[in-house]
């Protein structure tokens, strides 16, 4: 199974997907500021995976990287929305991000 993987920078693009890809999306995010990613994928795209991965190099309240894993059911154009918030305040994203997957094949 092939996988495209996009980061925070490739926000705002669209992006050619093959059938049966997984889309894998890092986005960098720090949880022990309250802040964390929520990802609309629409019904087409199915979350496979959602985890964060602390880097190496940091401490304890240091920062990391959400992976969420995304599964296209069919082709066509989908939209995918993320937004950076706390459970707390879902109406203030401090950031949001969006990213167009144009998939291909049967």
């Amino acid at each position: 199974m092939s996988e495209v993987t996009l980061s925070r920078k490739e926000a705002g693009s669209q992006f050619e997907v093959p059938a049966g890809a997984v889309v894998v999306l890092r986005l960098p995010e720090n949880p022990s500021t309250g802040y964390q990613w929520e990802v609309d994928a629409g019904s087409d795209v199915d979350v496979i995976s959602n985890a964060y991965l602390q880097n190496t190099s940091s401490g304890i309240g240091g920062g990391g990287v959400r992976e969420l894993r995304l599964l296209p059911k069919r082709p066509g154009v989908h939209r995918v929305v993320g937004a950076l918030r706390r459970a707390w305040a879902p109406d203030s994203p401090v950031d949001s991000c969006e990213f167009g997957l144009r998939v291909h094949g049967t």
